[in-house]
């Protein structure tokens, strides 16, 4: 009997997870361009969960595609939780450095070499931009503008990571445990008789398949099984004889 879990839900959530990574990736690496790649090294960090949660999602969008019937529940539950770490990482770290800096430059009345030359020093007036660390009298608002938005989308897909890790554990992990316990959790899906969800992978497409419950290795319910019939057929060949039988055999 095929699940009945509608894939429409699960697959609005995946579709605002891959929008929202290629916009972190794209707004972050914009402003890192605008400003003239001289941004913030700590901003980076940003574009790198970015682009891995892109290759993230490609990977389990088409890898379910293609391969329902993988599975492994234990490597994805852990790949959606890696993922979900670096989002928190990275949205606290954007978040932290875009509300620190307010998207203005600063003025300084001191002379301070890691900012440039004495000379631009002397040209901007003592004004510099704290994301590139150089003195300019540029205030680069597109790009600090980009990175509000961007860290808006990081942590949109923070909660949505949150979401679909729980998913995964609830939809995947728990029914394959229930059945076959820990050892399932990096077992194929053909050697349990079920499918990933196509495109999404946030629940089983087929529940797990009908045998003996788990127990120990998994196959020693059906061991007992097979014990106690076997037990139950040689008992009934000690039924009690009919009355009489004995006294004729004396006779």
């Amino acid at each position: 009997m095929a699940m009945s879990k509608s894939i429409l839900p699960f697959s609005i959530i995946r579709f605002f997870q891959f929008a929202s990574a290629t916009l972190v990736m794209s707004l972050i690496a914009f402003a890192t361009r605008d400003f003239h790649h001289h941004s913030n090294p700590k901003i980076n960090l940003g574009l790198s969960v970015g682009v891995i949660s892109e290759f993230y999602m490609l990977c389990v969008m088409i890898g379910t595609l293609l391969f329902p019937s993988l599975v492994f529940a234990g490597l994805l539950f852990i790949s959606e939780a890696i993922v979900m770490c670096l989002y928190i990482s990275g949205f606290i770290t954007v978040a932290y450095q875009v509300g620190k800096h307010h998207c203005r430059d600063r003025v300084t009345d001191t002379y301070n070499p890691k900012y440039g030359s004495l000379a631009d020093f002397n040209e901007y007036g003592g004004r510099y931009n704290e994301f590139t660390n150089k003195y300019t009298d540029k205030s680069f608002g597109r790009a600090c503008n980009s990175l509000k938005a961007a860290t808006a989308f990081a942590g949109l897909n923070t909660v949505l990571f949150m979401v679909t890790c729980t998913l995964v554990g609830i939809n995947v992990m728990r029914p394959i445990t229930n059945k076959y316990g820990m050892s399932g959790l990096f077992k194929t899906g053909s050697s349990m008789g079920t499918k990933l969800q196509r495109f999404t992978g946030l629940t089983l497409s087929e529940p797990v398949g009908d045998s003996y419950g788990y127990s120990g290795s998994g196959m020693q319910d059906a061991e007992q099984g097979n014990a106690y019939s076997t037990a139950d057929s040689s008992n009934n060949n000690y039924q009690e004889k009919p009355a009489g039988t004995e006294g004729n055999t004396t006779a």
